[in-house]
């Protein structure tokens, strides 16, 4: 489980050269594969969350390079979190489901991120010297 938690540790994180981390509580934004590039760890197949998004009318519209576009392969970063979300679950199973109450994506994606960040923290591994030589 240490791997896992370091992995997401990882993706929590902001790498340098970056502009963001890859779960930043983003639930909104499609991306592609390629944005996980040094954000994750590369045993992550981000690729199978590629799908094909239809635009709409509206804020439903869909842009690629500032132009519209009738359709595009991309990721879902709600659906990268919680993907994450559920790697996190299956490799801990006392780990709970705190994001899935949240009726907004954005709101989703950053309960997800609270989640995780409290999971992921590094054990206290500290281990106090022994006193030497007791009471005087």
């Amino acid at each position: 489980m240490d791997k896992i938690k370091a992995d997401v540790r990882f993706a929590l994180t902001k790498q340098e050269g970056q502009d963001y981390a890859a779960l930043d509580g983003d639930g909104h934004t499609l991306v592609s594969p390629d944005y996980f590039d040094g954000k994750v760890v590369p045993e992550w197949n981000v690729r199978s969350l590629e799908r094909v998004h239809r635009a709409g009318t509206g804020k439903h519209a869909l842009y690629q390079n500032g132009e519209p576009v009738e359709q595009l392969t991309a990721v879902y970063l709600l659906d990268f979190h919680l993907w994450v979300g559920e790697m996190a679950m299956a490799a801990d199973p006392t780990l709970e489901n705190t994001w899935g109450g949240f009726g907004g994506r954005g709101f989703m994606a950053q309960a997800v991120v609270r989640a995780l960040t409290e999971w992921s923290k590094e054990e206290d591994t500290y281990t106090p010297e022994p006193e030497i030589g007791g009471e005087g």
